[in-house]
């Protein structure tokens, strides 16, 4: 997995030409999940560490790719089921940006994403891990700040991912998605 996060970042960063300048930004994030089962087991917002590239290729289009990492511990409360969770996310997209002002920008975004779940379930004396993947969309609001070399901004994703549920038999799908809001701090160069 790590080999395929640098293959990718390395591609991205290597066909930038020296007339376009890239975006390297920190992003923390809360993850609000859309599924009522994730709240009950996992809470109603969860921590999620992501670093994201953007990199400007039309007038005010821009690519973007990303990685994110959620990692998670909750507990079922009929059984008292211990579950720790880690999402790991790349995905990928175009940003439109829309300048203010000199320093301020506001953007929307769509984009494609695959994901890695991996839940280790302590169940009594038994332990059940389950490991899925899958692919979904990202969309993306954000407020954008420029001071010289650095960036910052705030933001709203919502993130659409149905993967396959290891609790279940047939094609049932476990929904994975929901909204993060956070914010980021960046260089550009």
């Amino acid at each position: 997995m790590i080999r395929l996060i640098l293959a990718i970042l390395f591609l991205f960063v290597s066909g930038l030409r020296a007339d376009h300048e890239v975006d390297i930004e920190a992003r923390i994030a809360a993850f609000l999940p859309q599924s009522n089962t994730f709240r009950e087991i996992y809470g109603r917002a969860s921590p999620s560490y992501q670093v994201e590239a953007t990199m400007p290729i039309w007038e005010c289009f821009s690519l973007w790719v990303n990685a994110s990492y959620l990692p998670d511990r909750g507990q079922s409360d009929p059984l008292e089921d211990r579950s720790n969770l880690d999402i790991f996310t790349m995905s990928g997209g175009l940003k439109y940006l829309y300048c203010l002002t000199s320093q301020f920008s506001v953007y929307g975004g769509i984009g494609i994403n695959y994901g890695w779940l991996k839940e280790k379930k302590q169940m009594g004396a038994e332990t059940r891990i389950t490991r899925e993947n899958g692919v979904g969309g990202t969309f993306k609001l954000g407020l954008l700040k420029t001071a010289g070399c650095f960036v910052s901004s705030v933001f709203v994703d919502y993130q659409i991912q149905q993967l396959p549920s290891g609790n279940t038999t047939g094609s049932e799908k476990a929904n994975n998605g929901g909204t993060f809001l956070g914010c980021s701090f960046g260089v550009r160069f």
